[in-house]
């Protein structure tokens, strides 16, 4: 096994976890911003 190759490889993991986060994320918060019964804190919270 080449260093280089598994160096790739991580480099490769990394991004497909940053694009994971970058898609799940935003869609958790609308998810959670549309919902107001499961939002976190008191429902009489402005905002």
């Amino acid at each position: 096994m080449d260093e280089e190759y598994i160096m790739d490889c991580k480099m490769l993991l990394n991004q497909r976890k940053i694009t994971i986060l970058t898609i799940t994320v935003p869609a958790a918060v609308n998810r959670i911003r549309k919902s107001p019964k499961r939002s976190y804190g008191s429902p009489r919270v402005p905002g």
